[in-house]
C-alpha cells in the first residue's frame, strides 16, 4: 500500500506519541486502585509488574515512563486524512519479521512492474530494529542491576507450542539474527523447556542458563497456564515452566522483554484514562506532565472514550443513560481483549441495548464509531495491475529508542468490506510505503 508520505510521517509521529501518552497513564492507573479495578487487575497483576517499575529499567527517562520495548499501535486514516488510534498492542505483537520480507517483495515487484512513484529504497529493516532494542533494554537491565556491562550470552524465544505455531518462521529469524549480533547461545523454547535453581533460570535439558528472555507468550495464556481449564489441564511442566519464568522475573535473575509492565500500556482502558477531564490533574498527582504534542493526540487522534461504569469513573453526569437510549454510534470494548475480540459495534447489532446493559461495570470501555476511511491499492496478477478502492486499518510497530518511542515499520490489513480488524483472518495484510515525494 502507498500512503503519500506527509500522511505516512504523520502516522509514525501519532503512534510514536501515543505510545508515550499511553504509558503515561499507566502511572495514574497504578496509583488509583479504583482505576485497577475497572482495568481488571489483581495482586498478581501488580505483583508481576513491579520489578521493571522498581527498577524502571523499561524507561529510565522520567519524559518517558513505562515504555514498552515493543508496541504494534492500530490506527485508521479516515478520507479525509484524520488519524484515529484503535488500539496498542503491547503485550508481544507478532508479525515484524513477516513484514520485513514482505516489504522487501512487494518493492521489487511494484517496481519490475514499472511504478516509479514508490521510494527508492526500504525504509528501516524492523528485525534489525527489535535486536537493537533487545540490546539496550538488556544493557537497561545490567545498569538497574549495578552490573557491569557486558554482552548477551545465552537468549530464548519463549512461546507456548513455540516449534508448531505458525510464527515458528519468525522465531527461527530472530534466532539467526540475534546470532548474527554476537549471542553465542540462541534458542527457541517452550515454557516445559526451563525451570529456575539456585537463583539462575535454566534449560531443563542442558542447564544452559538464560539472561535474555524474548518474551513471546501473551499474558492471559500466562494467566491461563496458572489457572488451567479443568476440562483440558495443561501438562504439569508446562505450568511448571510458567511458574519459573515468573519467580526468575521477579526475582530480576533474568532480563525479559516484553516486561510484565509493557502490556498494561496496551489495556483499553488507556483510551478512557486519557480522554477524561481529570486525567492532567491525576497526572500531575503522580509527577507528570503532558507534552504539547500529547495534548494534540489526546485532542485530535483518540477517539471521545469513557470507561463503561458509574460512580467516581463517569465522566460526565447521567452519560450511561445518554448512550443506553443511542447506543448505534458506539463501540463496546473489553478493556484487556485483543483485536477485535469481545468488541461490540452498536450499528451492527440488533439489539444493541440489551448489549451495552448486560456488560455495564463489567471492565469494558465505550468509544465513539469512526468509519474506516478507503484506499486506492494496487492488485497485482501476473504482470498486470489494477487498482482497487478498499478499507483499510493500520499498524505502526514502534519500539522503545534511545530517546523514547521510535517508529521501525508500518502494515495494512485490506479487506473487502468493513469493519476491518488486523487479528481476523478475513483481508490481507500488506507492507505500506511512503510515496517518493
Amino acid at each position: 500500500m502507498l500512503l503519500q508520505r506527509g500522511i505516512w510521517a504523520r502516522v509514525n509521529r501519532v503512534s510514536e506519541t501515543a505510545v508515550g501518552l499511553l504509558a503515561k497513564a499507566v502511572s495514574v492507573v497504578l496509583a488509583d486502585r479504583d482505576l485497577q479495578r475497572v482495568a481488571g487487575y489483581e495482586e498478581n497483576d501488580i505483583r508481576l509488574a513491579r520489578p521493571s517499575l522498581a527498577n524502571n529499567f523499561s524507561g529510565r527517562d522520567p519524559l518517558f515512563p513505562n515504555i514498552p520495548e515493543i508496541c504494534r499501535v492500530d490506527l485508521i486514516v479516515t478520507d479525509s486524512g484524520q488519524i484515529y488510534l484503535l488500539e496498542a498492542n503491547c503485550d508481544s505483537p507478532s508479525g515484524s519479521s513477516h513484514l520485513d520480507a514482505l516489504a522487501h517483495w512487494q518493492l521489487e515487484t511494484c517496481k519490475s512492474l514499472g511504478m516509479g512513484y514508490l521510494p527508492a529504497e526500504l525504509p528501516d529493516s524492523v528485525r534489525d530494529a527489535l535486536v537493537q532494542t533487545m540490546q539496550r533494554h538488556w544493557y537497561g537491565y545490567l545498569e538497574a542491576m549495578g552490573a557491569p556491562r557486558c554482552p548477551i550470552r545465552s537468549a530464548a524465544i519463549l512461546d507456548l507450542d513455540a516449534r508448531k505455531r505458525p510464527t515458528s518462521s519468525e522465531f527461527r529469524e530472530y534466532q539467526s539474527r540475534l546470532t548474527q549480533a554476537g549471542i553465542n547461545e540462541v534458542s527457541i523454547l517452550e515454557p516445559e523447556d526451563i525451570t529456575y535453581r539456585e537463583g539462575k533460570l535454566i534449560t531443563r535439558k542442558d542447564g544452559v542458563q538464560i539472561e535474555l528472555v524474548y518474551k513471546r507468550l501473551l499474558f492471559h495464556e500466562i494467566l491461563g497456564e496458572r489457572k488451567p481449564n479443568e476440562s483440558t489441564p495443561s501438562p504439569p511442566e508446562r505450568r511448571a515452566g510458567i511458574d519459573a519464568l515468573e519467580q526468575a522475573y521477579i526475582e530480576n535473575a533474568v532480563c525479559m522483554a516484553p516486561t510484565m509492565l509493557s502490556r498494561m500500556v496496551g489495556n483499553k482502558l488507556m483510551f478512557a484514562i486519557v480522554k477524561h477531564p481529570l486525567f492532567e490533574e491525576r497526572l500531575r498527582k503522580v509527577g507528570l506532565e503532558l507534552t504539547e504534542a500529547e495534548r494534540q493526540v489526546i485532542q485530535h487522534n483518540i477517539l471521545e472514550a469513557h470507561v463503561w461504569a458509574g460512580g467516581v469513573l463517569e465522566s460526565r453526569p447521567g452519560l450511561h443513560q445518554e448512550i443506553l437510549d443511542n447506543p448505534r454510534p458506539w463501540v463496546l470494548k473489553a478493556v484487556n481483549s485483543y483485536g477485535a475480540k469481545d468488541v461490540s459495534i452498536g450499528s451492527m447489532l440488533d439489539y444493541p441495548r440489551s448489549k451495552f446493559l448486560e456488560n455495564y461495570n463489567r471492565d469494558y470501555i465505550v468509544q465513539r464509531e469512526q468509519p474506516h476511511g478507503m484506499m486506492e491499492v494496487p492488485v497485482i496478477s501476473g504482470n498486470q495491475v489494477s487498482w482497487e478502492f478498499k478499507p483499510f486499518a493500520l499498524g505502526c510497530y514502534v519500539f522503545r529508542g534511545e530517546e523514547g518511542p521510535r517508529a521501525v515499520g508500518m502494515e495494512a490489513k485490506v479487506t473487502s468490506e468493513p469493519p476491518v480488524a488486523l487479528d481476523r483472518p478475513r483481508g490481507g495484510r500488506t507492507a505500506v510505503f511512503p510515496t517518493a515525494h
